[in-house]
């Protein structure tokens, strides 16, 4: 895939629709998230509700047995009898005890097997009504808080949370100890009934209702904790927090619900009730926030919906790219046409919008191709126009000084050189006027140059010698007519100042796949003000053989083989001057130019 740019269509499009396709998903989540939310804990709530009713129908069952059995040791004759006499017989005693232990198994006692009941009188007497035995001394027993609170209310049943129990079996253990005063007389309090039970014994009433997210708190006449799941609130830990929960659910003894911000976040429930019959009080703590995360896997919720809308975006970026995919192959080739290739045509397709561009881009193009063609076959016949103008327009110094020179020769009655200038001469003219061919082989450029160095020599004496290197695969490759003459002139004209001697040496071979021409003079060379001038196509025609200069044939080549052709000028001052020429090499087959 090609480099994108950030500014593209096709960026801007995938990132729109990208970030709404995310903004959409996020959306559709958090309200996806809030309405079961919010239908969770309307649900939660209520199936808590229906199991909270169920607690309290078991905690009335539970307390209305221990009413009973402490209501059945109020009215046993048997109980009254062993609590008030103080001296009895052994048998007696062993009577009473009898009866005492078949009245109070008339209160289902014995389907309680965590239950210690135990009697105390005011005659010193005590009694355990199960298997267990008394670790704990009756005065003891009688100075904590359950025996204080049942004589402060004559009658009443009290419940207070113990950190000990009093029997062997739940010594050491945390109980909750349930008393009442039994009065066989008005206004007398003749002994008290303990009815204890173990803490964790008693929470498991409610386990089944409690939970990481949910708490029980029982509370007793005194709104003090006797049980809860939660260790932390029990013996008044955490008594601040439950005050202000207490006074923010009421104290109506009707079920409530209330709900609170917990630092704008977290959401808590609690529900309150009194159990029926009594004057204790469950607390429920619920926290459906959490109870939801849990219920609810948020982190598959997120990865599910991070998995559709990657799937999403990729389809999305499949689409918008198939889509812009011909747009961007449009400007792509625009590119290549704005570097000079114009030939770069782009396929029609993609939408309707694209093609009518793609269309009326190639329409565009051949319409260039069209007028750069028309352009080009112009010059090309105003190039040869100008050089066959430049062909005609010979230097007519130089034919006159030419004649004079023949004429002198004819006059000293040397013959032979007259006739060897003459043929030369003649050849010269008929080779740039007569033939109008613009390319001709390197052996003729060469016999053109050996003609026109001879009429030099016989005009200014063979003070400056040619010579000529050329290899044999190279005489029947075609190049530009008249393409080395112009050097070799300058060369004898501004080389070698009048009476210098020197050499002019013409070199030409294969290398590689071109043909290279190099023009080396000893002569007096230039500085670079000179060299930059001649560089910088300043050069003047003077009493050139033909007009055709040194810049003249730079042009001709570029505009023959293209800008990365021309003509190297290297010189310097006494040092001579090397004019290099590289060219692709070209042969003549069968009438036609072959490269």
């Amino acid at each position: 895939m090609k480099n994108i740019h950030i500014n593209s269509l096709f960026v801007k499009i995938l990132g729109t629709v990208t970030v709404g396709i995310i903004c959409l998903s996020v959306a559709l989540s958090t309200l996806n998230l809030l309405i079961s939310k919010e239908v969770f804990v309307e649900s939660f709530s209520e199936s808590q509700q229906k199991a909270f009713r169920q607690i309290d129908q078991e905690f009335y069952e539970f307390f209305s047995m221990i009413t009973n059995i402490a209501t059945r040791a109020d009215t046993s004759w048997a109980v009254r009898k062993y609590l008030t006499e103080k001296e009895q017989s052994p048998e007696e005693e062993m009577k009473t005890i009898y009866y005492m232990q078949s009245h109070m198994k008339e209160t289902r006692l014995d389907e309680y097997s965590e239950l210690n009941v135990m009697l105390v009188g005011n005659n010193g007497k005590d009694y355990v009504l199960n298997d267990s035995s008394k670790e704990v001394p009756v005065g003891e027993i009688l100075e904590g808080n359950a025996a204080r609170k049942a004589m402060e209310l004559p009658g009443k049943l009290v419940c207070e949370y113990e950190e000990s129990g009093y029997t062997n079996d739940q010594k050491g253990t945390p109980v909750m100890v349930m008393a009442r005063t039994l009065s066989y007389e008005e206004n007398q309090c003749d002994g008290l009934v303990f009815i204890s039970v173990k803490e964790s014994e008693f929470q498991k009433m409610y386990d089944y209702f409690t939970s990481d997210t949910n708490d029980i708190i029982i509370l007793n006449q005194d709104v003090e904790v006797v049980s809860s799941n939660e260790q932390s609130f029990l013996n008044d830990g955490r008594k601040e927090e439950l005050e202000k929960i207490l006074k923010e659910v009421g104290t109506e003894e009707t079920a409530l619900e209330k709900v609170k911000d917990k630092n704008q976040a977290n959401v808590e429930m609690y529900m309150t009730q009194k159990i029926q019959g009594t004057n204790f009080r469950i607390l429920g703590i619920i926290d459906p926030e959490s109870a939801f995360l849990k219920q609810y896997d948020v982190r598959s919720t997120i990865l599910l919906t991070l998995g559709i809308t990657c799937l999403t975006a990729l389809f999305v970026f499949l689409f918008i790219r198939q889509q812009t995919r011909p747009l961007s192959k449009l400007a792509d080739k625009m590119r290549l046409v704005q570097e000079g290739n114009l030939k770069e045509y782009v396929e029609v397709e993609g939408t309707e919008e694209i093609q009518e561009l793609s269309k009326t881009y190639n329409t565009m193009l051949e319409h260039i191709n069209q007028y750069i063609e028309e352009r080009m076959k112009i010059q090309e016949e105003k190039r040869n126009a100008e050089i066959h103008a430049l062909q005609m327009q010979i230097n007519p110094h130089y034919i006159y000084n030419t004649l004079a020179s023949i004429k002198w020769l004819i006059w000293q009655g040397d013959a032979s050189k007259s006739t060897a200038v003459i043929d030369a001469f003649i050849s010269l003219l008929r080779n740039t006027i007569s033939n109008v061919d613009e390319f001709v082989t390197v052996e003729q450029e060469v016999e053109n140059l050996r003609n026109y160095v001879l009429i030099n020599q016989i005009r200014y004496g063979d003070a400056v010698g040619v010579e000529f290197y050329v290899a044999e695969n190279c005489k029947d490759c075609l190049v530009p007519k008249l393409i080395l003459q112009p050097f070799v002139e300058n060369a004898f004209l501004h080389a070698f100042p009048e009476g210098m001697r020197g050499e002019i040496s013409v070199f030409i071979k294969e290398e590689k796949s071109y043909l290279r021409f190099d023009i080396v003079d000893d002569g007096v060379g230039m500085g670079a003000e000179l060299l930059y001038t001649l560089r910088a196509k300043k050069d003047k025609k003077g009493e050139h053989f033909t007009g055709i200069g040194i810049n003249n044939v730079d042009d001709r080549i570029k505009l023959i083989y293209g800008m990365d052709y021309g003509i190297n000028i290297s010189s310097e001052k006494e040092k001579g001057t090397t004019i290099t020429i590289l060219l692709p090499r070209k042969e003549k087959e069968d009438g036609s130019f072959v490269s």
